[in-house]
């Protein structure tokens, strides 16, 4: 197994919007997701904001990243498992992506091949929020994968 994992298994992602209107807390509940700080401290603990003046603050001066683990199903895949969790023929319970029967999913696409699950490493960038560090706005919005 390689530390880095291939491009196409990659995205880069930032976070931007007004001040306070979430982007740390939506961060730090995405961490949370990944098992890396608990549930209770989520939104509350500032996970990405190290810096002792933005936690004092409270607020966001500098850029920071993390990378985070996901796991989906293809585009034809996730359409599949869509239809049978809705018609209660799913035996995997898969709530938030987790699967809580531990089983590995597998779907037939439209060739009927079987499909597993793939993982993809989302690099995630919380911004400032605030005017007065538009620069790292800036910069963070360089280093993301465009829409």
């Amino acid at each position: 197994a390689t530390m880095l994992p291939a491009p196409s298994s990659t995205r880069l992602v930032t976070i931007i919007a007004h001040v306070d209107h979430g982007k740390t807390t939506l961060a730090d509940n995405l961490i949370e997701s990944n098992g890396i700080i608990s549930e209770r401290l989520a939104g509350q603990l500032r996970y990405l904001d190290s810096d002792a003046e933005e936690q004092r603050r409270g607020i966001t001066m500098r850029a920071s990243a993390i990378g985070l683990r996901h796991s989906y199903l293809p585009t034809a895949a996730a359409a599949a498992a869509a239809g049978k969790s809705k018609n209660g023929n799913d035996s995997n319970k898969n709530i938030g992506g987790k699967n809580l029967n531990n089983k590995s999913i597998s779907t037939k696409n439209k060739n009927n091949n079987a499909t597993e699950k793939e993982d993809m490493v989302i690099h995630l960038i919380d911004s400032p929020g605030h005017v007065d560090f538009s620069a790292e706005v800036t910069s963070s919005l360089l280093l993301c994968d465009s829409a």
